[in-house]
Formats: C-alpha cells, structure tokens, sequence
C-alpha cells in the first residue's frame, strides 16, 4: 500500500507569513525561501524517513519529524509518519518557541 502524503490546511498560512515578512525587506529572498520550502516538502514526500524524529515533542505523546530547510537553517518542517499517512503540519522559523506553539495550536 503506498503512503498518502498530505498538508495541513494551515501549511499555506505559514508559508504565507514567511513570505509576507521576508518580502517587506527583499522580494527576491522572500521568493527563494518559499520555492525552496516548496521543494523541502516534496522531498518529504517522496522521502518521509530521511528527516529524524523530533525527540523534544515525544513528551506529547507525538513522533513528530523534523526537517531543516537548506540552506535556510532557521526554517523547519515538522510533520508525522504513520503506515497509512506523511502528512505536514507546520513550517517553523526558529525564532519561535515550537513547544509552546504547539501546544496552542496543535495539528493533526
């Protein structure tokens, strides 16, 4: 059986935000990172277990992965894995506090 891959309605907002804010100061910027988290999140797709577990989150009760945008280091995407499902749930700046985050807007 192969694995359904699929985002989180709220990806796109992410995305969007990073753009938005990147944009303000360098258009041309904004535009290399949100191509290159476009790619970062097909290649999860084709490859879900390239990226390791997130261990800081398994408190939660979650497995959740963790994919480091390159060579935009401060951006991540976490997403989980199960048999059935890869399925993205959030893109990440590390500014932010993801534990926290996480526990207020929790994905599925």
């Amino acid at each position: 059986m192969d694995r359904v891959y699929s985002e989180h309605p709220a990806i796109d907002s992410d995305i969007h935000e990073i753009w938005e804010y990147i944009h303000l100061d360098n258009p041309a910027a904004a535009l290399s990172v949100v191509e290159t988290i476009s790619d970062a999140l097909l290649d999860i797709r084709e490859y879900p277990f390239r990226s390791p577990q997130y261990k800081p989150i398994t408190f939660l009760n979650e497995t959740l992965r963790r994919r480091i945008v390159l060579p935009y280091r401060n951006y991540s995407i976490f997403y989980s894995v199960t048999e059935e499902e890869t399925r993205a749930l959030y893109v990440h700046h590390a500014a932010r506090d993801f534990e926290a985050w996480h526990r207020q807007e929790k994905r599925h």
